[in-house]
């Protein structure tokens, strides 16, 4: 967390007054983070430590994408052992994919445990973490304190890439998070697209927990996590014109009747979430086609 700042300008060239420049140009893109760097005769960052350990993970993960591409870090058998570990334990694939993002996630945490940094929860971060049913802090994790095993759990759960299912209290998360926002999103999606089943509104608040749950703990970027570009949905907007005159309506409609701060980072994931929703038929282009045949009636529906 800490480096020398001359060790730093004998190694890069680089001036204070270039070096002042540039971290209060990082420092102007970390606020939304809560997280910080000082420079004085050391280049410090800092901020709340769970939050730290989830721009940590972002930053390297957006760079390197594997924890075996990352050169500089030493032992890297050890970190993937333990975190195929973790993942057995958790009943999830043990595939590379898992073990890489899973490894990114254990050389934070063991680096700062071993440098004594504990992560402290606020009384309503706890609250949170109440409604949902966390599995216990597995034995050969003898270092690690309750609440590092808490994060990565809620990590894991919260990103979306790893296949992971954890049980939340629904009614519990909402006495303490909007999550009642949910039945707002829903039913302006039925009025717009078409009646959810009892599964797809199950569906539905499982996204908003770990969206609600990203923004808490995390401190979610989008840019940075989500390689769906305003672009593409410009370009998406062209091609499925009915969809997304619906879905703005929708979404124009759910910011003005929500005032959680947490769907500043949701606008793109509803988007998809409508995608996936939404049967095929309602969003594609309508053509029409003339089909002559000579084949057998098979042959020609199978044609059309």
């Amino acid at each position: 967390r800490t480096i020398s700042t001359i060790d730093f300008f004998f190694l890069y060239y680089i001036s204070e007054s270039q070096l002042r420049r540039k971290i209060k140009d990082i420092n102007a893109s970390l606020v939304k983070h809560d997280i910080s760097i000082s420079l004085s005769s050391t280049i410090t960052i800092s901020g709340e430590e769970h939050k730290l350990r989830a721009f940590f993970y972002v930053f390297l993960f957006a760079i390197h994408r594997q924890f075996s591409h990352i050169e500089w870090i030493e032992n890297k058998e050890g970190f993937a052992t333990v975190a195929t570990q973790i993942a057995q334990e958790l009943e999830i694939e043990t595939d590379s994919r898992t073990i890489e993002l899973l490894s990114i996630w254990c050389f934070i945490t063991m680096a700062s445990i071993k440098s004594h940094l504990s992560i402290i929860f606020n009384e309503y971060e706890q609250q949170i973490l109440q409604s949902i049913s966390l599995p216990h802090r597995p034995d050969f994790l003898t270092d690690w304190m309750e609440e590092d095993w808490q994060l990565l759990v809620v990590a894991i759960y919260a990103s979306d890439i790893i296949d992971f299912h954890l049980t939340v209290n629904l009614q519990q998360m909402e006495k303490v998070t909007h999550l009642d926002d949910a039945s707002i999103w829903i039913t302006l999606f039925e009025y717009q697209f078409l009646p959810l089943t009892d599964v797809q509104q199950e569906f539905v608040y499982k996204k908003f927990v770990k969206q609600l749950l990203s923004y808490y703990f995390f401190e979610p970027d989008e840019n940075v996590l989500n390689n769906f570009t305003e672009q593409y949905a410009e370009e998406l907007k062209v091609h499925y014109p009915l969809l997304f005159s619906k879905y703005e309506f929708l979404w124009n409609q759910f910011i003005e009747k929500v005032s959680e701060p947490a769907y500043e980072y949701f606008h793109i994931e509803s988007l998809l979430l409508c995608f996936y929703l939404v049967p095929n038929e309602i969003y594609y282009p309508q053509i029409k086609l003339f089909i002559r045949s000579d084949l057998t009636f098979l042959n020609t529906k199978h044609l059309e």
